[in-house]
Formats: C-alpha cells, structure tokens, sequence
C-alpha cells in the first residue's frame, strides 16, 4: 500500500515537472495571421526573452497575450528596446493578474512613463514580489512614483532601481519601504544568475 502511495507520488511529481516550460522568443510568436502578429504562451512558465530584440510592438502583443495566460509566474525581458509604450501595456496587462510573481525588465528605456506605468500597476497587483527596473532611463519623477507605490503594496519583496538617475533619498525611500518584509524566496532550479551587465541608456523619453 506505502509503496503504491510512493508510486503515485513520484508519478504526479514526473507530470508537474514536465508541465513546466521555460518558453523562449521562437515558441511565443507565432508570426501573423491576417496582418495581426499573433503570440501563443500556452503551456509556458517562465518567458526568457533577455536580449532578444523585443521592442514596443514585440511588448504590446505579449501584454495583450498575458490577458490569457494563466501558467506564466516569471517574465524575463531584460536587455531589450522595450520603451514606454511596451512598458505600459505590460504594466496594464498585469494589474489584476493573480499568477506572475517575477518581472525582469532591467536595461530597456522605458523612461518616467514606463517607470510611473509600473508604479499605477503595483495599486493593484497583490502577486508580483520581485521586480527589476534597473537602468531604465528614469529619474526621480518616475522613482518618487514607484517608491510612493510601495508605501501601499506590501507584498513586493524587492525592486531594484539601481542604474537611474534617481537622487540618494529616492533609493533610500525605495529601501525603507523593503526593508523588513522577510527574505525572499530561495532560487527556483534552472534559473539563470548571470550578472546583468546594464545597459548605459540616456533618460530622456522617446
């Protein structure tokens, strides 16, 4: 009987981890269909699109595929051109969702827009606890918003603004509100801890 139970156990655990995917730039887009481009993040867990081109256009059909997605809990969009527009419809895209807990969009330039985007975002949003928005063309106008925005959401664990152009007190604010809200999380296997190597972007928005 103990060894039936064993058996099922292990064999629910073999299908847990087959239906985890890591889902890279080729499996999501499915080119276009009707003059439309079209993105399938069916079965995906994680999306690893570092330094893969995305731009807004390529952002603003993830944003509107995200609206359907109900797997995906980590989103890795460093490293791209992504800019205030693609950096909104993410941020519009994710208020209300209930799923995604780890947004990496360091060095893109989505400037005090993207940046104040993110901070109306975290009004709602009650899942995400670890994002990065290092070097991303911002100053304290977008800081102030996202340090304000984390005086009522308390369950992000960590932002990373670091690579702005942001004053001492706005990432002394940022860090008093972080601190004391308990460690994070230990790794998930298989996730990438390359270093980023950020991206020296003007802030001026485009």
């Amino acid at each position: 009987m103990l060894r039936m139970q064993h058996l099922c156990l292990m064999a629910a655990m073999g299908l847990a981890l087959v239906a985890a995917k890591d889902c890279r730039k080729q499996d999501v887009d499915k080119g276009k269909t009707a003059g439309k481009q079209v993105y399938d993040l069916e079965g995906c867990t994680k999306l690893s699109l570092r330094n893969k081109g995305v731009d807004d256009e390529f952002a603003i059909g993830l944003a509107d595929a995200l609206y359907d997605s109900f797997e995906i809990t980590k989103i890795d969009l460093s490293r791209n051109g992504i800019r205030a527009a693609g950096a909104q419809a993410l941020a519009l895209a994710l208020k209300d969702n209930d799923v995604v807990t780890h947004l990496d969009l360091s060095s893109n330039m989505i400037g005090n827009k993207g940046a104040t985007a993110m901070a109306d975002m975290l009004s709602s949003n009650r899942r995400l606890t670890h994002i990065d928005l290092g070097t991303n063309a911002f100053d304290d106008v977008g800081g102030e918003k996202l340090a304000e925005a984390l005086g009522w959401n308390q369950v992000v664990l960590k932002l990373d603004v670091i690579g702005n152009d942001l004053k001492d007190k706005t990432y002394i604010t940022v860090n008093e509100h972080l601190e004391g809200r308990g460690s994070p999380p230990p790794p998930v296997a298989n996730d990438d801890d390359d270093d980023d190597d950020y991206l020296d972007d003007d802030k001026d928005e485009v």
